[in-house]
This record gives structure tokens, C-alpha cells and sequence, in this order.
């Protein structure tokens, strides 16, 4: 056998290999979900999915729709119901709300999603209207590690918004890769229709916290600033003040860089407001390990700013367990 004979014997053969580890490892012949649709990806030897790329499993296991991803075996099959996201290869499992479901105001949102979704940890999500106008946004922060490749990481989002009017049919929660750099090539988003619960009646409250960047270096110790929350009126509207911010900031307002000085775990032991005066007690833990004046003085500014938001309140006195004296000691 000549040895240019030999030569081309060897390149069929490296060829055909390559052809056969690309099929059977790399799992090219299988259907892949592209913007809702499935798309045959080579030859695959499977029929065609019956079932929608997105999709509520309500039947456990047997319900998930397998495909050649990294994904797919990461899937969380313990859950009896939750909504299976895709765009191209990468899936989103979203636990609450289902697919289709009733929302409102705040509306919170848990699944997993890949870890290439993510950039410093969160990637965006909006809500839009029926007429596609966007009406909330939010970031879905990671609740693990996000620097690891081709992993779902659980994650959570919560979005504040005002129910819309127009939209009997419902809406769309619209889930976004983070792309920084703004690259076409980046894009991916899948989408999720929701209806909107009957409207309740709402206020805007404000919530006052620190912040890094629009007070550098805490150069005012006194110095907090507003973000606004969503919530079903009520006459005790000064109490579910005090409890949103005992609740600390999320995960939008963090990115902002807005943070509290106040404790977690402090507990409002009672909210009483007479002649324009309001008394609040807190647990002890509002000042458990609290070191630094600065510290101190942002605290009471918290408390006090956001109480006196409202025109029945004029001063604040802020207690611990009954104690008005010798608290909050720097």
C-alpha cells in the first residue's frame, strides 16, 4: 500500500470518528426548544416532542421533558408541580408562580436558573402588562455560588407593582440573561404568562435606608434616603411601615447600593401614636452588638424618617423592651 494511500486511509478514518463521537457524545441529533418551539438538531431518532417547551409539571418526574443539556439532569423532579423554561439549551425552572397563575403586589418569584444568567450574582426580570408595557422590574438574586459553569442555581425576585387595569387577559413575567456588555450575541430571555389578581387598594410608602453612594464614606451620620414600597392600605399603615424596614432592603435596592444599620432579627414590640408623638418599642436585639456613633445615629435616623413620613406624627421615641433611657449606646 503507498504511503499517500495510507496517509488518506488515516483521514477517512479520523473523520468518521470524529462524526460518531459528535452524534453519540455530544448529543448533536436530539430536539432542541428555540423561543418556544422545538427545532430538530441534526437526526435525531426520537419523534418530535408533543409537549410545549414551556410547561407546568404537574405529575412529577415523567413529566419533564428530557433533552441532551447540561441542564436537564439538574432539574429539580422532587417538586410536584413547577413551570420549565427554554432557550436553546439553557432551562429555567421556576417553582412560584406557576405558569398562568394569579399574582399581585409583591409579587416573589423562586426557580433555578443557569448560572451563565447571572452577573454579580442577579439577572434582571420585568413584568409587563398585556400590552407588552412594562409595568415592574426586579432582580433575581443567586442563593449560591453564581461563579461556577453549567450549574441551575436557585434564586429569588421580587417585583413591586401596581396592578394594571387594562390587561384582563393578564401579563408576562419576562426573564433576561445579565448581558453587561449589551452584545446581540448575548441575549437570551424566556418569557412566562401570568394573570393579575383583582386589584386591591394600594399606597406608596417610603422606606428610609443608608447609602454608600449617594452618601460616600457616611460623611452624615444622620443621613438616610427614601425607596418606595407597594402595599395594601391600611389604618395601620405606620406599623407595616416599621415592619418593611425591619425587613431590610432587597436585592434591587442592594445592587443600588441602599443598606440598613438596623439589626437582623429586631422584632417592633408595639407602635402607639399620641398628639402627634410616636412611641416605638423594639425587641432587644435593635441593639445587641451595636458599636460606633455613626451606627447609632443612622438607626434612629431610619426609624425616625420613615414614621415621620406621615403627617400625623411629628417626634419619635424609640424604645427597647420600655426602656427609653441608656439605649443605643455607641
Amino acid at each position: 500500500m503507498s504511503r499517500k494511500l495510507s496517509i488518506f486511509l488515516v483521514i477517512i478514518f479520523v473523520f468518521c470518528a470524529g462524526l460518531l463521537v459528535a452524534r453519540f457524545w455530544l448529543g448533536e441529533d436530539n430536539w432542541v426548544c428555540t423561543n418556544g418551539e422545538w427545532v430538530k438538531h441534526g437526526n435525531p431518532d426520537s419523534a418530535k416532542p408533543t409537549e410545549g417547551c414551556n410547561k407546568d409539571l404537574s405529575d412529577g418526574t415523567n413529566t419533564v421533558i428530557t433533552t441532551n443539556t447540561p441542564y436537564d439532569s439538574q432539574i429539580d423532579r422532587e417538586v410536584p408541580t413547577s413551570t420549565i423554561l427554554r432557550y436553546n439549551n439553557d432551562v429555567l425552572q421556576i417553582y412560584t408562580p406557576l405558569s398562568g397563575a394569579p399574582v399581585s403586589s409583591p409579587l416573589i418569584i423562586k426557580g433555578l436558573a443557569p448560572s451563565s444568567w447571572f452577573f454579580e450574582a442577579v439577572f434582571p426580570v420585568k413584568l409587563l402588562d398585556e400590552n407588552g408595557k412594562e409595568i415592574g422590574v426586579g432582580l433575581a438574586g443567586a442563593k449560591a455560588d453564581w461563579m461556577v459553569a453549567n450549574k441551575l442555581l436557585p434564586f429569588v425576585a421580587t417585583i413591586n407593582f401596581v396592578t394594571p387595569t387594562n390587561s384582563p387577559n393578564g401579563g408576562t413575567v419576562v426573564f433576561s440573561a445579565d448581558n453587561p456588555a449589551g452584545l446581540p450575541q448575548f441575549e437570551s430571555s424566556v418569557s412566562m404568562p401570568v394573570k393579575f389578581s383583582p386589584a386591591q387598594d394600594t399606597t406608596l410608602i417610603n422606606i428610609y435606608f443608608s447609602n454608600s453612594r449617594l452618601n460616600p464614606n457616611i460623611q452624615d451620620c444622620s443621613l438616610v434616603f427614601p425607596v418606595e414600597r407597594l402595599i395594601t392600605k391600611t389604618p395601620a399603615v405606620g406599623q407595616k411601615a416599621i415592619e418593611l424596614l425591619l425587613a431590610g432592603v432587597d436585592d434591587l435596592e442592594k445592587t443600588a447600593e441602599y443598606s440598613t444599620a438596623i439589626n437582623p432579627g429586631v422584632k417592633l414590640n408595639s407602635l402607639k401614636i399620641t398628639n402627634g408623638v410616636a412611641y416605638v418599642d423594639f425587641s432587644e436585639d435593635l441593639e445587641k452588638n451595636v458599636g460606633g456613633s455613626c451606627r447609632v445615629g443612622l438607626i434612629a435616623a431610619q426609624i425616625t424618617q420613615t414614621l415621620k413620613q406621615f403627617p400625623t406624627v411629628q417626634n419619635v421615641v424609640i424604645s427597647i423592651n420600655g426602656r427609653t433611657e441608656d439605649i443605643l449606646q455607641p
